[in-house]
Protein backbone atom coordinates (compact mmCIF):
# COMPACT_ATOMS: atom_id res chain seq x y z
CA UNK A 1 0.00 0.00 0.00
CA UNK A 2 2.87 2.38 0.83
CA UNK A 3 4.38 1.82 -2.62
CA UNK A 4 1.07 2.58 -4.38
CA UNK A 5 0.79 5.89 -2.56
CA UNK A 6 4.45 6.83 -2.93
CA UNK A 7 4.52 6.67 -6.74
CA UNK A 8 1.85 9.38 -7.28
CA UNK A 9 3.44 11.54 -4.58
CA UNK A 10 6.84 11.12 -6.25
CA UNK A 11 5.32 12.16 -9.59
CA UNK A 12 3.76 15.28 -8.04
CA UNK A 13 7.01 16.20 -6.32
CA UNK A 14 8.98 15.67 -9.54
CA UNK A 15 6.67 17.87 -11.56
CA UNK A 16 6.76 20.55 -8.87
CA UNK A 17 10.56 20.58 -8.95
CA UNK A 18 10.60 20.61 -12.74
CA UNK A 19 8.21 23.54 -12.91
CA UNK A 20 10.10 25.69 -10.41
CA UNK A 21 13.52 24.98 -11.88
CA UNK A 22 12.53 25.93 -15.44
CA UNK A 23 11.83 29.65 -14.95
CA UNK A 24 13.91 31.70 -17.38
CA UNK A 25 14.48 35.40 -17.86
CA UNK A 26 14.13 37.54 -20.96
CA UNK A 27 17.66 38.90 -21.24
CA UNK A 28 18.90 37.84 -24.68
CA UNK A 29 16.00 38.56 -27.02
CA UNK A 30 12.33 39.41 -27.04
CA UNK A 31 11.56 36.01 -28.60
CA UNK A 32 12.57 34.24 -25.39
CA UNK A 33 9.48 33.77 -23.26
CA UNK A 34 9.56 33.39 -19.51
CA UNK A 35 8.18 30.00 -18.57
CA UNK A 36 5.27 30.53 -16.25
CA UNK A 37 5.43 28.82 -12.86
CA UNK A 38 2.89 26.02 -12.66
CA UNK A 39 -0.09 26.27 -10.33
CA UNK A 40 -0.89 22.57 -10.55
CA UNK A 41 0.41 19.15 -9.57
CA UNK A 42 -0.11 15.86 -11.41
CA UNK A 43 0.01 12.18 -10.58
CA UNK A 44 -0.58 9.47 -13.18
CA UNK A 45 -0.88 5.75 -13.71
CA UNK A 46 -2.94 3.01 -15.25
CA UNK A 47 -6.73 2.97 -15.27
CA UNK A 48 -7.89 2.33 -11.71
CA UNK A 49 -8.88 -1.29 -11.13
CA UNK A 50 -11.73 -0.10 -8.84
CA UNK A 51 -13.51 1.79 -11.64
CA UNK A 52 -16.78 0.45 -13.00
CA UNK A 53 -16.17 -1.48 -16.21
CA UNK A 54 -12.52 -2.31 -15.54
CA UNK A 55 -13.22 -6.05 -15.80
CA UNK A 56 -14.59 -5.62 -19.36
CA UNK A 57 -11.37 -4.12 -20.72
CA UNK A 58 -9.97 -6.40 -23.44
CA UNK A 59 -6.46 -5.05 -22.88
CA UNK A 60 -5.33 -3.84 -19.48
CA UNK A 61 -2.57 -1.32 -18.98
CA UNK A 62 -0.20 -2.86 -16.46
CA UNK A 63 2.32 -0.02 -16.33
CA UNK A 64 2.11 3.64 -17.38
CA UNK A 65 5.29 5.40 -16.22
CA UNK A 66 6.58 8.81 -17.19
CA UNK A 67 9.60 11.04 -17.16
CA UNK A 68 11.96 13.21 -19.14
CA UNK A 69 15.49 12.66 -20.35
CA UNK A 70 16.79 16.20 -19.93
CA UNK A 71 15.92 19.77 -18.98
CA UNK A 72 14.76 20.68 -22.49
CA UNK A 73 12.68 17.52 -22.97
CA UNK A 74 8.95 17.32 -22.39
CA UNK A 75 7.63 15.14 -19.56
CA UNK A 76 6.29 12.04 -21.33
CA UNK A 77 3.65 9.63 -20.06
CA UNK A 78 3.68 6.31 -21.87
CA UNK A 79 2.42 2.74 -21.66
CA UNK A 80 5.20 0.23 -21.01
CA UNK A 81 3.35 -3.03 -20.31
CA UNK A 82 -0.06 -4.36 -21.38
CA UNK A 83 -1.98 -7.58 -20.87
CA UNK A 84 -4.54 -9.17 -23.18
CA UNK A 85 -7.71 -10.53 -21.57
CA UNK A 86 -9.07 -12.02 -24.77
CA UNK A 87 -8.76 -15.30 -26.64
CA UNK A 88 -8.11 -13.45 -29.93
CA UNK A 89 -4.79 -12.29 -31.36
CA UNK A 90 -4.45 -8.49 -31.35
CA UNK A 91 -3.10 -6.36 -34.20
CA UNK A 92 -3.55 -2.80 -32.86
CA UNK A 93 -4.60 -0.86 -29.76
CA UNK A 94 -5.60 2.72 -28.92
CA UNK A 95 -5.52 4.33 -25.49
CA UNK A 96 -7.38 7.16 -23.81
CA UNK A 97 -6.09 9.27 -21.00
CA UNK A 98 -8.49 10.66 -18.44
CA UNK A 99 -7.59 13.68 -16.31
CA UNK A 100 -9.44 13.80 -12.99
CA UNK A 101 -9.59 16.30 -10.14
CA UNK A 102 -7.49 14.63 -7.40
CA UNK A 103 -9.98 15.72 -4.75
CA UNK A 104 -12.87 14.05 -6.62
CA UNK A 105 -11.58 11.11 -8.67
CA UNK A 106 -15.00 10.77 -10.34
CA UNK A 107 -14.82 14.33 -11.70
CA UNK A 108 -13.44 14.13 -15.23
CA UNK A 109 -11.59 17.30 -16.22
CA UNK A 110 -10.34 16.35 -19.69
CA UNK A 111 -9.70 13.33 -21.93
CA UNK A 112 -8.05 12.52 -25.25
CA UNK A 113 -7.19 9.54 -27.45
CA UNK A 114 -3.82 8.38 -28.67
CA UNK A 115 -3.12 7.31 -32.23
CA UNK A 116 -3.76 3.66 -33.06
CA UNK A 117 -0.63 1.63 -32.27
CA UNK A 118 0.08 -1.48 -34.33
CA UNK A 119 1.45 -4.55 -32.60
CA UNK A 120 1.31 -8.32 -32.79
CA UNK A 121 0.00 -9.73 -29.53
CA UNK A 122 -0.95 -13.32 -28.78
CA UNK A 123 -4.15 -14.16 -26.90
CA UNK A 124 -3.93 -13.68 -23.13
CA UNK A 125 -0.33 -12.50 -23.42
CA UNK A 126 1.45 -9.81 -21.43
CA UNK A 127 3.96 -7.75 -23.42
CA UNK A 128 6.43 -4.92 -22.94
CA UNK A 129 5.74 -1.94 -25.23
CA UNK A 130 6.62 1.74 -25.44
CA UNK A 131 3.62 3.77 -26.62
CA UNK A 132 3.54 7.53 -26.00
CA UNK A 133 0.25 8.53 -24.37
CA UNK A 134 0.88 12.27 -24.01
CA UNK A 135 3.37 14.89 -23.03
CA UNK A 136 2.29 16.58 -19.79
CA UNK A 137 3.09 19.99 -21.31
CA UNK A 138 0.68 19.25 -24.18
CA UNK A 139 -2.41 18.55 -22.04
CA UNK A 140 -4.64 21.43 -23.18
CA UNK A 141 -6.13 22.52 -19.84
CA UNK A 142 -2.76 22.42 -18.08
CA UNK A 143 -0.96 24.17 -20.93
CA UNK A 144 -3.57 26.80 -21.79
CA UNK A 145 -5.13 27.76 -18.45
CA UNK A 146 -2.49 26.81 -15.83
CA UNK A 147 -5.24 25.92 -13.34
CA UNK A 148 -4.75 25.88 -9.59
CA UNK A 149 -5.14 22.34 -8.30
CA UNK A 150 -3.95 18.79 -8.23
CA UNK A 151 -4.89 16.31 -10.93
CA UNK A 152 -4.64 12.59 -11.56
CA UNK A 153 -4.27 11.09 -15.05
CA UNK A 154 -5.30 7.48 -15.78
CA UNK A 155 -4.57 5.54 -18.96
CA UNK A 156 -6.82 2.80 -20.42
CA UNK A 157 -6.87 0.76 -23.64
CA UNK A 158 -10.20 1.76 -25.20
CA UNK A 159 -9.97 0.33 -28.72
CA UNK A 160 -8.64 -3.08 -29.72
CA UNK A 161 -8.23 -4.35 -33.30
CA UNK A 162 -8.04 -8.11 -33.69
CA UNK A 163 -6.16 -10.12 -36.32
CA UNK A 164 -9.52 -11.44 -37.61
CA UNK A 165 -10.55 -7.87 -38.56
CA UNK A 166 -13.02 -7.30 -35.72
CA UNK A 167 -12.78 -4.28 -33.40
CA UNK A 168 -13.67 -3.86 -29.73
CA UNK A 169 -14.55 -0.39 -28.40
CA UNK A 170 -14.84 0.46 -24.72
CA UNK A 171 -18.21 1.83 -23.65
CA UNK A 172 -19.19 4.21 -20.86
CA UNK A 173 -15.64 5.25 -20.07
CA UNK A 174 -14.46 6.41 -17.68
CA UNK A 175 -16.44 4.43 -15.15
CA UNK A 176 -17.06 5.79 -11.67
CA UNK A 177 -14.60 4.86 -8.99
CA UNK A 178 -16.10 2.47 -6.43
CA UNK A 179 -14.65 3.86 -3.20
CA UNK A 180 -15.79 0.77 -1.24
CA UNK A 181 -13.29 -1.32 -3.25
CA UNK A 182 -10.41 0.88 -2.10
CA UNK A 183 -10.65 -0.18 1.57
Amino acid sequence: MKRCLSLPLLAIASLSLISTSRITSQTNSSSELAIQARNWGLSFGRYNTSRAGYEELQVQVISAPGGKLGPTEKFKIYVSRIKSNTSKAISAVRFNWYLFDSYDLNKLVQTAKTPLFELSMDPRAEVVVEFLVTNVEDIPILRDTNPVGTFHLEVAATEVHYEDGSVWLAKDMPGNLDLSKLH
